[in-house]
């Protein structure tokens, strides 16, 4: 059974949309209905590599290895093992201009989130042509869980792509507000804040 829709949608319909990770770590694949399937298991280890492991799982309720990633505390760069593909993606960190981006090489030519909005917690794939192929909407430290929209029809290999960057990205990012927050923290008692 193909996880993508081959047929056109407009930029407002996505064709895949992945809700989460939960409190318990579970990503949800949810349809047109809004009927949402468990679709992955997330592991984030603090303080081992890799930091990221996501498993499928399965309609039997047993679960695959799907990627791990870690990410280079000195470069921000990522490591992805894409496991069932026996392949490693290598997201690097850049600026365009003053916007941050992570790019990462794919069948179709380079491509790159972008933050998307003023907290850089929402995220936009695009490719060469600036394209928007998925939008990652994360609210990190607010109740509503992370959305991940492929917008464009595409492969399983692509879909595999979006889906692995887009968490190690979501990751990262969870991980770089944390840390603002620490120094605010920080800053805030020394100045009496």
């Amino acid at each position: 059974m193909p996880l993508f829709s081959s047929r056109p949608q407009s930029n407002t319909t996505p064709n895949l949309t992945f809700i989460g990770p939960d409190a318990h770590g579970t990503i949800y694949i949810e349809d047109a209905r809004g009927i949402r399937t468990p679709f992955f298991a997330v592991t984030v280890a603090k303080h081992s590599k890799p930091s990221l492991s996501v498993n499928r799982i399965l309609p039997s309720g047993h679960q695959a290895p799907f990627f791990t990633s870690h990410t280079s505390s000195l470069s921000g760069a990522s490591r992805i093992n894409l496991i069932n593909r026996a392949s490693e993606i290598k997201v690097e960190v850049s600026y365009e201009g003053m916007q941050l981006r992570r790019g990462f090489h794919a069948p179709m030519g380079k491509l790159g989130w972008f933050p998307s909005g003023n907290s850089g917690c929402n995220q936009k794939l695009k490719d060469k042509n600036a394209t928007v192929l998925a939008k990652l909407t994360a609210n990190i430290g607010h109740s509503k869980e992370p959305r991940l929209e492929l917008l464009v029809p595409c492969d399983d290999y692509l879909v595999d792509l979006i889906v692995a960057t887009g968490m190690a990205v979501y990751r990262d990012t969870v991980k770089e507000v944390e840390q603002v927050g620490k120094v605010s923290k920080v800053i805030g008692g020394v100045f009496g804040g």
